[in-house]
């Protein structure tokens, strides 16, 4: 992501663009957790089910992997979001790259627990537990952006909580790994196994 048009100490109105990023991101991952969600509730609870099997197998493999793999790399749409979005303004800006990666699928994705997102709010076969389900996760990657915040706290000078928050990649990434691990099983329950 690029963090530019947030990080700027020219633009006052960081907050409100900020707001409009985790909004954005939000809302578009819980609209398609309900759509998700929506085609799960058609599907048959024998197919769910079976699904659900073989996503939490994949899902602990995975997670267990990456936890002891460095270089385990998600399959992934490997791009950033276009910069010409940048040329509309910083509120439009914020608005569609929200969405985009809130969205997930259509952006670099750090870990492979996004592929149990849309996979579980399918499975769960049920609309607003499949937009919960998404929408947090829309929430959780589009937040993100108020670390700014705890920069001071942390004595960290806003210019560099990029570099900051890079330099704990490795704990990110095997806090993911871990949480891979427990959401495959906590869908294998709510499908029902």
């Amino acid at each position: 992501m690029n963090s530019a048009p947030f990080y700027n100490q020219a633009n006052s109105n960081w907050t409100l663009k900020a707001f409009v990023f985790s909004l954005a991101g939000t809302l578009s991952a819980a609209l398609t957790g309900l759509v998700l969600g929506l085609l799960g509730s058609t599907a048959p609870l024998q197919m769910r089910v079976a699904v659900a099997s073989l996503l939490t197998l994949s899902g602990v493999v995975v997670g267990l992997l990456s936890l002891t793999l460095p270089r385990f790399t998600p399959l992934q749409c490997d791009r950033e979001t276009p910069q010409k979005w940048l040329f509309r303004g910083p509120i439009v800006w914020a608005l569609w790259n929200g969405a985009s990666l809130g969205f997930g699928a259509t952006s670099r994705l750090g870990f492979w627990v996004w592929y149990v997102v849309p996979i579980g709010s399918f499975l769960v076969g049920h609309p607003f537990i499949g937009a919960l389900f998404y929408g947090m996760y829309g929430l959780v990657r589009c937040a993100s952006v108020w670390a700014r915040l705890v920069g001071p706290l942390r004595r960290v000078p806003s210019h560099e909580i990029d570099l900051w928050l890079l330099q704990r990649n490795e704990f990110a990434k095997k806090a993911a790994a871990t949480y891979l691990i427990f959401l495959s099983l906590a869908i294998a329950v709510s499908v029902g196994l």
